[in-house]
């Protein structure tokens, strides 16, 4: 805006220069003269007469032109007026300049010579009451740690074998040890045992399921095949209790047995200590 300012000032001086030099004044109006002698005019009525040209007229030297409008000021005069204006415009340009230019820039010149912000709105609005801190009561101290409980004894379960002969027990060929009434304290949970006697030729595998703190009864009926003939009809009792007649194909325990074959008119008792292999007993009446 001040570059603007100032050249529109440069411009209103070279105006100012160039308006104001020296007006030559018109020299004084001749004498009058005698009246000059008609001009003829173009007939109208006469179309070839009527478009041809006028013949210039001459003025004598210093006779004032006719055509001039009368009262006009001389040229010099409004040029003088204008000029005498100019100054008194580059003045008010210049100021307008300056205060156009401090408006827009003067808060950045401000805080170019202050060095610092301008500061910052008050707010009427009520500030909140400070906090009042608020009083704690001493704790008390934390209790000591209670001592863990001790550690008790895992539970356990006992299996307790009903078997007519002696056996070995194993567990994933580990020794399970039986007390004196065949039974034997295991964990809790489900267990895969294996149960051998090699006299009798006994070798049998079992799934139990043990339960904590309780017994689990384990019944082991191993069994051997029977025949038994005979050269007449009889029946047939093992251990004194009937199984069926001659000729008999069944079953029967492992271990020491009496089995009885009789007629109306005769009998036979015959001990067996039966193992795993099968049974055969042929009986013949007619012999004593």
């Amino acid at each position: 805006m001040l570059a603007a300012a100032a050249a529109m000032v440069e411009w209103i001086r070279a105006r100012q220069e160039q308006w104001s030099e020296p007006w030559v004044e018109a020299p004084p109006e001749a004498p009058a003269e005698a009246p000059h002698e008609p001009i003829e005019l173009n007939d109208p009525e006469d179309p070839e007469d009527m478009y041809k040209p006028y013949e210039p007229i001459e003025l004598p030297e210093g006779e004032p032109d006719p055509f001039a409008l009368e009262g006009a000021p001389p040229e010099g005069d409004a040029r003088s007026n204008v000029a005498s204006l100019l100054p008194r415009a580059a003045a008010i340009a210049a100021v307008v300049g300056v205060l156009g230019a401090a408006i827009v820039y003067w808060p950045q010149m401000r805080r170019m010579v202050g060095g610092s912000a301008p500061p910052a709105p008050v707010s009427s609005a009520p500030q909140p009451a400070a906090a009042v801190p608020e009083t704690v009561a001493p704790q008390a101290p934390p209790p000591p740690p209670a001592e863990p409980p001790a550690a008790t004894e895992a539970a356990t379960g006992t299996v307790a074998l009903v078997l007519p002969f002696e056996v070995t027990v194993t567990e994933s060929d580990e020794p399970v040890t039986l007390d004196d009434q065949r039974r034997a304290v295991l964990s809790p949970g489900k267990h895969r045992l294996r149960f051998q006697n090699a006299d009798r030729g006994y070798d049998a595998t079992r799934t139990v399921q043990v339960q904590p703190n309780g017994t689990t009864t384990l019944t082991l009926t191993p069994e051997t095949a029977l025949g038994v003939t005979s050269n007449e009809p009889a029946e047939v009792l093992v251990d004194g209790v009937r199984v069926g007649d001659t000729p008999y194909e069944g079953k029967m325990g492992l271990g020491p047995h009496t089995v009885t074959v009789k007629t109306s008119g005769a009998e036979r008792q015959l001990s067996v200590d039966a193992t795993s292999k099968p049974v055969r007993l042929e009986v013949d009446f007619s012999k004593p």
